[in-house]
């Protein structure tokens, strides 16, 4: 499943937001910062503001990529489409600092070979927490931004242990803890992202198709790097036009010196075209149709992707103009 990753917008002439100076802590903040998955990779929320945002997502599952790259045919187990909707909370506590959450996610499991049609449920709640720690300017152009990022998932998610179909669990009973540094560089109207978690992971955990409570898998190490280009049209002040490649790595070990984990390394390389439109300064919608192109261990997915988010100035000093 992927997230759009809309960073502030930019194009290669005018710039309202720029490393290193005043704007995004003043009223020339933009709106489009925070994704419920990539948000690690965006601009901070300025000090003071609140966004509420719901994040739509349609995710058709096509075929399942194996430990070589080759597609296998989907069985009956998998459910061949589903909707999430995330409901993300942010909030900009410090001019470096922002906290966010996503406290009920809704999930709806459908699969259009079988009779009994699709089932909604609550999925995993998750909070997390980023902080400046560097900041890129124009004067040190080639230093990126770095930003330390911190999450917790906790298994709140609906789960059904005689679920034998993958359609009535919307969690997996595991609690994660993702630790690590976000680096970013702008280069406008190209971002570049990297970011490299430590993934803790605690309990165990429930396959639904094969109705197994199983061990603990490992501790994981995440790195997740992408290229995006975001062109905004200034003069109207209106509309943003975006594309992304983004490429994810997940390798799981047995943390404190145990023995190595028989979890197979998952890879996937994604692609996201999309249109944002600014409704006025504090409302805006986003549509993307998000692709995967290549993987290992992992599923060909495609959807639509739907955004709409809404800011409130909370214990800002200053008016907004």
């Amino acid at each position: 499943m992927i997230a759009v990753l809309l960073l502030c917008s930019s194009t290669a002439y005018s710039i309202r937001w720029e490393p290193g100076t005043a704007d995004r802590r003043d009223n020339k903040w933009d709106l489009m910062v925070t994704d419920p998955i990539t948000t690690d990779s965006c601009n901070m929320t300025a000090k003071g503001l609140f966004v509420f945002q719901n994040f739509t997502l349609m995710n058709m599952t096509r075929a399942r990529y194996d430990g070589n790259g080759q597609k296998q045919v989907i069985d009956a187990s998998v459910a061949d489409q589903n909707m999430t909707l995330n409901h993300q909370l942010t909030y900009g506590l410090t001019e470096k600092w922002e906290i966010d959450a996503v406290p009920f996610p809704i999930v709806i499991n459908d699969n259009s070979r079988e009779i009994d049609g699709p089932r909604a449920g609550l999925g995993d709640a998750s909070a997390w927490s980023r902080y400046l720690v560097h900041e890129q300017t124009h004067e040190s152009v080639f230093i990126p931004s770095v930003l330390f990022f911190s999450m917790v998932k906790v298994p709140s998610g609906i789960v059904d242990l005689s679920d034998r179909t993958g359609r009535r669990t919307f969690g997996n009973l595991m609690t994660e803890v993702h630790l690590g540094p976000n680096i970013m560089w702008e280069f406008r109207p190209v971002v570049i992202n990297l970011n490299f978690w430590y993934v803790g992971t605690f309990g165990r955990f429930f396959h639904a198709p094969s109705g197994i409570v199983a061990d603990n898998p490992g501790d994981m190490l995440e790195f997740n790097a992408s290229v995006e280009w975001v062109v905004r049209d200034y003069d109207h002040d209106s509309s943003v036009l975006f594309a992304e490649v983004n490429q994810f790595y997940h390798g799981r070990f047995k943390a404190l010196g145990s023995r190595e984990t028989d979890q197979p390394i998952v890879y996937g390389l994604q692609v996201t075209l999309g249109f944002a439109e600014f409704i006025d300064r504090n409302t805006f919608l986003i549509l993307s149709l998000s692709a995967t192109v290549y993987g290992l261990n992992t599923y060909q997915n495609w959807g639509p992707y739907l955004s709409a988010g809404k800011t409130f100035a909370f214990g800002r000093e200053q008016p907004r103009s």
